[in-house]
């Protein structure tokens, strides 16, 4: 099976970022081997509240992944894996270009955000909607 790891940065509040980034990595989930990387481990009341059983953040980062999943909106990191996939709300324009066009792909939640994409990066970007 291949191996995935999702860096997320979004670990504290809860909210609807949250929640669609845990969206995205319950999918992740059922389709590779997946290591879910924060930097703090997240609150468990937060995955009870979101009802995201068997989520065990690693605060290691486990090297070389077949897909490595990028999710922030205040970090970027160079890409570690064979496929990399950026992950954001939106946009930023202080984030080196050099860097965002290393990954394979960016994946934003709205056509607000996806129109920044290019404006900012020169690239496109897929959308992928919040479940409701």
């Amino acid at each position: 099976m291949r191996s995935c790891v999702m860096f997320n940065s979004h670990v504290g509040p809860v909210g609807g970022g949250e929640l669609w980034a845990y969206q995205i990595a319950s999918a992740l989930k059922k389709h590779f081997d997946f290591r879910l990387y924060e930097p703090v481990a997240q609150n468990q009341e937060f995955f009870k509240y979101y009802n995201l059983n068997g989520f065990i953040p690693r605060t290691h980062f486990v090297s070389s992944p077949d897909i490595y999943v990028h999710y922030s909106t205040h970090v970027l990191f160079n890409p570690k894996g064979k496929q990399n996939i950026l992950i954001t709300c939106f946009p930023r324009k202080d984030w080196k270009q050099e860097i965002v066009h290393k990954y394979d792909k960016i994946i934003t939640l709205s056509e607000y955000s996806r129109d920044w994409v290019k404006k900012l990066w020169n690239r496109k970007a897929q959308l992928v909607f919040p479940a409701i």
